[in-house]
């Protein structure tokens, strides 16, 4: 069944006393690498040469029988020289690698899942946009017009396996005083389709860094790579169903991979399934990427004009005050 989204509020009623705005506007963000990097999550090369850092130490804590050691080095030695930018590209090509492959990036995000890196002084740059969104969120405002239903016009679609911004939105929530939120993870986890999976529940699997080889065995358990991905999942299945709703659609960080925008619903040559308008975050993308783009996929992409040097935090105020 469809949701039925309210009626938008004019713009007098949307201006909250902390700066932030309410979002009234049915809207759907989509998440690529980019989104968690300011928090100190990698990029796909990154990653890749993280993983391909590891020593014997840090394999030992999480391949104890010398047999699945020696796969691990293995992997490491055949990854490092493959050419390949991305772990997930290789993977695709050297399937015999997917499980040990799995654990590794669930080892490596494991440990850089610190919640002191989300807020400052470590997390207090011009691209640390979750405090802009938490804003947006977040208020006695919000609660005594809309009777608590902060997420109601929101839906976050990420491909992202950790659970940074979970993580900060569940701790903002808890530690906000005389907002009267009485905010459930459960809830705040529902905003969030990680549609390739993620490490696991904050219900179940603490946000630390130093998390026990059976935990990191099970987060792999539970992460999807790129050419494993099925767009009849659940998770597609609703991350689509908002993207039908959605009135306004922000791509952020994404790297527009055409295999995962064809599992959204983003088909090249064929007319945009949805009506809603598309906004780009244009980092290191130029005038020339942008259109090609419009043609690939059919739509007219509003930039946030970041490549002309606005910041996130700008972009996404830009973008909610809409």
């Amino acid at each position: 069944m469809l949701c039925v989204w309210p009626q938008r509020r004019p713009l007098s009623e949307r201006i909250l006393p902390n700066g932030g705005t309410l979002i009234t506007m049915p809207t759907v963000v989509i998440l690529g690498a980019g989104a968690s990097h300011p928090y100190g999550f990698p990029l796909g090369r990154e990653l890749r040469d993280l993983i391909c850092g590891m020593g014997d130490t840090e394999l030992q804590n999480v391949w104890s029988d010398s047999n699945d050691l020696h796969r691990a080095h293995d992997f490491i030695r055949v990854l490092s020289t493959s050419g390949y930018v991305s772990v997930d590209a290789f993977l695709e090509a050297r399937e015999e690698f997917v499980n040990v492959g799995k654990l590794a990036i669930a080892l490596q995000i494991s440990r850089l899942e610190d919640e002191g890196k989300l807020f400052p002084p470590v997390a207090a740059g011009a691209h640390c946009w979750y405090e802009v969104l938490a804003n947006a969120l977040f208020s006695t405002d919000l609660v005594r017009r809309n009777g608590g239903g902060c997420f109601e016009n929101l839906k976050i679609i990420t491909f992202n396996y950790d659970r940074s911004l979970e993580r900060y939105l569940m701790t903002v929530a808890n530690n906000r005083q005389g907002s009267g939120l009485n905010m459930h993870r459960q809830e705040i986890e529902d905003l969030i389709i990680h549609v390739h999976g993620s490490l696991g529940s904050l219900r179940y699997r603490p946000y630390i860094p130093n998390a026990t080889a059976d935990a990191i065995g099970q987060s792999s358990q539970s992460i999807q790579i790129a050419h494993e991905a099925d767009d009849a999942s659940r998770g597609f299945k609703i991350a689509k169903e908002a993207l039908h709703n959605a009135k306004r659609i922000w791509f952020f960080g994404f790297g527009y991979y055409e295999p995962n925008m064809r599992r959204l619903g983003f088909v090249p040559g064929q007319p945009p399934r949805y009506a809603a308008k598309i906004w780009t975050q244009s980092i290191g993308m130029n005038s020339e990427e942008v259109q090609a783009l419009e043609k690939k996929y059919g739509y007219t992409p509003c930039t946030l004009g970041m490549n002309q040097g606005a910041s996130i935090n700008e972009a996404l105020r830009t973008l909610l005050s809409i």
